[in-house]
Parts: structure tokens; sequence; C-alpha cells
């Protein structure tokens, strides 16, 4: 189950679409809804890397791409805010607020 917020409105455009992390990888499955700048509507895969920083930091590289957001894993909830592709600056905090572009997705297993 997911659920994803940009500039502080609900998106109901990834409904559907599956984030799977195994071992050093992920891959979002394609389909019909994509979030501009951060999540196309095609599969993507590549690589991620985390770090326990205070906020916990999440990097998703692909060959040409790289996403750099913050997150938290509370139970089987897994929250992670996204900044656009190749964005300089990473995310504060776990909000996506009006007038921003940052992704919030909420993941919780099946």
């Amino acid at each position: 189950m997911m659920a994803a917020e940009q500039g502080g409105q609900r998106l109901d455009s990834l409904n559907g679409r599956r984030f799977v992390f195994a071992g050093d990888r992920f891959t979002v499955n394609s389909g019909r809804g994509e979030v501009r700048g951060i999540i196309p509507s095609r599969e993507i895969q590549g690589g991620f890397k985390l770090e326990a920083a205070s906020p916990k930091r999440i990097d998703l590289n692909g060959e040409n791409w790289r996403l750099q957001g913050v997150y938290v894993l509370d139970g089987k909830e897994l929250r992670i805010c996204l900044a656009e592709a190749d964005e300089q600056s990473r995310p504060v905090e776990l909000l996506s607020k009006a007038g921003s572009t940052q992704l919030l997705i909420v993941l919780q297993p099946k």
C-alpha cells in the first residue's frame, strides 16, 4: 500500500505502483501515473544507500540520475521524502509543504 503527497496535496498518480527494496537495489514498477522530475511512468531500477544521520538519509541512484531524500521506518511503515532528480539540496524533514516539489511517500507491506 502506498500514499503520496506533493506540494501539500495528496497524489493519486502513483496508485498501483510498487516500490521493492532488496539487498542494495530497488525497483519501482511501471504504471500510468508519474511525478514529474521524480518518478517517471516507466519502470525504474537502481541502487540505494542509507545513512544513519539525523534525519536518516536515503539516496536512490540510477545510471543517469540521483534522488536524495530522508526517511523513517516506524514498525512496518516506511516514509520517504524525496527531492527532484539531481536536486542539489536534500529535504530536511518528512513533509510535503504547499509550493514544494518534494514528494512524500508512505509505504506499507501488502
